[in-house]
């Protein structure tokens, strides 16, 4: 009720209709027709005189903020900029909508910018998009949604970031892409229902605090953490008080999209999470590929975090990869280890069982399920990976020498990329929507 008081007592500068027809000068009384020209007028001002009201109505246009321009909104619902507002260094949006265009709302490298108040939808690429740069952005109290296959957000490198009470949910692609050098706070957000994860960050270097979010129903994890070659320094993100719930994979995910060889300790040293809730995510809690657990003991995580699901045996704390001796002087001499063959065979079934379930025909799934039989014989081949993978971590606890513990250490590496692949293919498409293939699944229980 307080809000329309603020609006009208605040200074303005320039005024924008997009209905007005008559002699324009930018005052109040004869507003300009568009923000180009009211963007042009400000720039002739002090920056310190450069506000913009746009009143009620759809302003069709690609709009750019120069330097110091701040705009205002009416009605937060009912203006209505319909295509890609580009935003420059000292801008600030308040109150509007945006909707449409590749980008939401595009920020210039290096550009300290403010989005506050609004709506950002129906975008078919970023909702918002900050270019690489030390600036900082200020997002606060948006919703960003429909974005058709597009992420909510994509912090590119070497930002800061505020991100502070935004509801993001139904994009097609992340809730938010935060890339390697980002350092800030991400709070107090309600992230669901994303086509991929709720918030995918690069560790490299990054200073994150990621706290009180909710972020659930995302389709693949929560959190999904990222080692890349090119940014391989540790990073320093706190991860905590969040609900990471019912997301189709992980609710923390670990991941080396473009290949390498992260330390042992890499995750454990790079992120730290307590009080947090993780609960009923498909896959498990929390990846194995993480080894988080490491660096504490099983209890204090415990006492830590809400973990209603339990871990399987190689995901246990104590079968965790221990931590790497800097020097080989430290440990007792020992013969180089004769690794177990690889299960070729094991992986050959597997990745055959996998690609016939992924075969499915599209429309085969949407009215009589998922391949449910083959699922099962997959998730069976699946599980021999596992069981050989269990005799790799009681090895390593074996071997003794900094050599030997690092090829069992590779070994176990290979194989959990392809547990992890595997696995996300099995339950992505036993989880396809089928109008009955409930009924089918009852049919092929009974049998």
């Amino acid at each position: 009720m307080a809000f329309p008081f603020l609006i009208s007592a605040k200074s303005y500068d320039l005024f924008v209709d997009s209905s007005y027809e008559g002699e324009e000068d930018g005052s109040k009384e004869k507003p300009f027709n568009t923000i180009g020209e009211a963007v042009e007028a400000a720039m002739k001002n002090s920056s310190s005189s450069r506000n913009i009201y746009l009143r009620n109505g759809e302003y069709k246009e690609k709009a750019t903020l120069e330097n110091s321009i701040k705009i205002y909104g009416e009605n937060r619902k009912d203006v209505v900029i319909t295509n890609t507002l580009t935003m420059k260094d000292g801008t600030e949006i308040k109150n509007i909508t945006i909707s449409g265009g590749h980008q939401g709302v595009l920020i210039e490298k290096n550009a300290d910018v403010a989005i506050e108040d609004c709506d950002i939808r129906n975008f078919s690429g970023m909702g918002i998009q900050a270019s690489p740069g030390g600036g900082l952005v200020t997002i606060k109290n948006n919703d960003i949604y429909n974005g058709k296959g597009g992420k909510g957000m994509y912090i590119q490198e070497g930002r800061r970031v505020e991100i502070l009470g935004n509801n993001v949910h139904n994009n097609g692609q992340e809730g938010m892409d935060v890339r390697a050098r980002v350092s800030g706070t991400i709070e107090k957000n309600s992230i669901n229902s994303n086509g991929e994860s709720g918030i995918e960050f690069i560790i490299g270097s990054s200073k994150l605090e990621i706290k009180n979010n909710d972020i659930r129903n995302n389709g693949a994890s929560a959190i999904a953490s990222q080692f890349y070659r090119g940014t391989s320094k540790t990073g320093k993100i706190t991860i905590i008080g969040n609900i990471l719930s019912k997301n189709k994979k992980f609710g923390l995910d670990c991941a080396i999209p473009s290949g390498g060889s992260p330390s042992a300790e890499y995750w454990g040293n790079s992120m730290e999470l307590s009080q947090n809730t993780i609960e009923k995510n498909k896959i498990r809690p929390i990846s194995n590929f993480c080894n988080m657990m490491q660096a504490i003991e099983e209890e204090k995580e415990k006492e830590d975090n809400i973990i209603s699901e339990t871990v399987e045996e190689e995901n246990d704390s104590k079968e965790n990869m221990p931590k790497e001796v800097t020097s080989s002087e430290e440990m007792p001499t020992e013969e180089a280890v004769v690794l177990p063959e690889f299960p070729d065979e094991e992986k050959k079934k597997l990745d055959g069982s996998v690609n016939v379930v992924l075969s499915r025909n599209g429309v085969k799934t949407f009215f009589i399920g998922p391949d449910y039989k083959n699922i099962q014989i997959a998730k069976e081949e699946l599980e021999k990976m596992k069981n050989a993978r269990v005799e790799l971590f009681r090895l390593l606890k074996e071997v003794k020498t900094v050599e030997n513990k690092n090829a069992v250490k590779e070994r176990i590496a290979e194989m959990s990329d392809i547990i992890n692949s595997s696995e996300t293919h099995i339950y992505k498409q036993e989880n396809k929507f089928s109008l009955f293939g409930w009924f089918y699944e009852i049919i092929l229980d009974k049998k």
